[in-house]
């Protein structure tokens, strides 16, 4: 059920009355007080119901001026005296506003593959950076966690086959139960879940302390001052102002993004009153943004283009052609594993095929598999008893147990096996000794540094790298001679 806003509740209020006086209105032959009457309280409504900014980009985006000015033109119109020439004026621009044929065209001219893999990177970015998403969005998500629910329990069987790109077998049993716990709420969220506006403007209010009433301020100077000064002005203030102050930086496609991202959701325990208490909320980010993994950099210099000193794309713009090159990409990859021998169905970057599906079947007697049984169940939910993800030719994903890496090296296979480690920031304290056994002769470790997180001095970004280089070097790597980014730090092993 979708939870409405006391704006939107009186905006859906309005718009029904504007249709009712509408309808009226041409019932009475036309009768313009009426016609006004509705005219002025549908556009109202339609204002409270979306909001005054995405009634503004509906309107008088550059491809739909002209169904604009016949549409506004018509209720004009109709407030001067002249109700029937402004209907018809309306009834047209109405038309042009919510016609397809261009996306019909766009449609009937792409590859399937090209408009599923236009879709999944607008529902990977939702699911990405925004705090709420669309229902549409939300049903996508809690198929993919279903199947990926389903891709852990069938390790839990000896006679189950794994995916071949995820594998899960290494991890204990209790972390497999706990991610399978993870995904099932993301399946299942809670009857009455939390308002997550309200737990992101605690997390802002907690952060700024005495600073909200002024967090505009804030806002602008972390990216003016910081951001900027950090080579990502492609980052646009409408947009990042927005993130800050909501949780939701890509509005792909119009529409309500009320729904809860289950995903970005996760449970912590506090310490109140002497009692351990389990709080689930949002503990990411809040300051840097999700712009700055994909929307920042870009081999197409066409999108960092200025104007006025300004630029034309935004960190939006950028992520979209980003991420859809890679999941085309993906789909490439995935397509030339078919044997052109024997007739397979084509693979998306959305859907897998049929040799990769397993057609292993979840019985309702077998616990290891199943976490709840049915006598029966409904079509719809034994589509989820298949693994439908996709399957790439030598990429294999291996999870391994948070404190793995001190007893890797205690393992043969593991020696000397790792040609390429990478290390967040927040995991530098994790490396040590034991790194070196476990890496190749030569192997590249990259480390990220602390360039974008906003709420550290110059002073400290520079120790930070001071001190991920002492600590690579007493791990047994050195820096190589050639690296000039301040965003990561790279080394390669020393030789023995």
């Amino acid at each position: 059920m979708i939870s409405l806003t006391d704006s939107q509740k009186i905006g859906m209020g309005l718009t029904g009355f504007g249709v009712f006086f509408l309808f009226f209105g041409m019932i009475l032959f036309f009768d313009k007080a009426l016609l006004a009457i509705g005219n002025i309280l549908f556009v109202a409504g339609l204002s409270f119901v979306i909001g005054l900014e995405r009634t503004f980009r509906f309107f008088f985006q550059r491809h739909k001026m002209k169904a604009t000015g016949f549409f506004l033109g018509g209720v004009f119109v109709v407030l001067i005296g002249w109700p029937i020439v402004g209907v018809v004026l309306e009834v047209y621009g109405f038309f042009l506003l919510f016609r397809t044929p261009q996306r019909c065209f766009t449609l009937s001219i792409s590859k399937m593959n090209q408009i599923q893999c236009q879709e999944k990177t607008e529902v990977f970015l939702e699911v990405f950076g925004n705090s709420e998403i669309r229902k549409e969005t939300e049903e996508t998500l809690k198929h993919a966690a279903a199947q990926l629910s389903l891709s852990i329990t069938n390790t839990l069987s000896s006679d189950s086959h794994t995916h071949p790109c995820l594998d899960t077998s290494l991890l204990k049993f209790k972390e497999r139960d706990e991610l399978v716990r993870i995904f099932k709420q993301w399946e299942r969220p809670p009857s009455v879940p939390a308002s997550v506006r309200k737990v992101w403007d605690a997390r802002v209010r907690q952060h700024l302390g005495t600073r909200y009433d002024s967090r505009q301020g804030c806002f602008d100077w972390d990216l003016t001052m910081k951001l900027h000064q950090s080579s990502c002005g492609v980052i646009s203030k409408h947009q990042y102002v927005k993130w800050r102050e909501s949780g939701v930086a890509f509005e792909m496609r119009e529409g309500l993004y009320q729904t809860a991202n289950q995903s970005l959701l996760s449970t912590r325990v506090f310490s109140h009153r002497g009692d351990r208490v389990a709080v689930r909320g949002y503990w990411g980010d809040i300051v840097s943004s999700p712009y700055l993994s994909f929307g920042i950099e870009t081999e197409n210099k066409d999108l960092l283009k200025k104007h006025n000193n300004q630029h034309v794309k935004t960190a939006q713009d950028i992520s979209e052609v980003n991420i859809l090159a890679l999941f085309e990409c993906l789909s490439t990859r995935g397509s030339s594993l078919l044997n052109e021998d024997e007739p397979k169905p084509s693979t998306s970057c959305c859907q897998s095929t049929d040799n990769f599906l397993t057609d292993e079947k979840i019985q309702n007697d077998s616990p290891a598999s199943q976490t709840h049984t049915e006598p029966e169940q409904h079509p719809a939910e034994q589509q989820t008893h298949k693994l439908d993800l996709m399957n790439l030719s030598g990429v294999k994903v291996s999870f391994l147990s948070p404190d793995s890496l001190s007893k890797l090296p205690l393992k043969s296979k593991y020696r000397n096996l790792f040609n390429t480690i990478f290390c967040s920031a927040s995991m530098v304290h994790q490396l040590d000794l034991s790194l070196r056994e476990i890496a190749a002769p030569d192997t590249t470790l990259v480390v990220e540094l602390a360039k974008y997180l906003l709420d550290l001095s110059k002073e400290q970004v520079s120790g930070f790298a001071d001190r991920v280089k002492e600590i690579a070097e007493e791990s047994g790597f050195t820096a190589t001679h050639n690296q000039s980014s301040d965003i990561y730090a790279v080394f390669t092993r020393k030789k023995d």
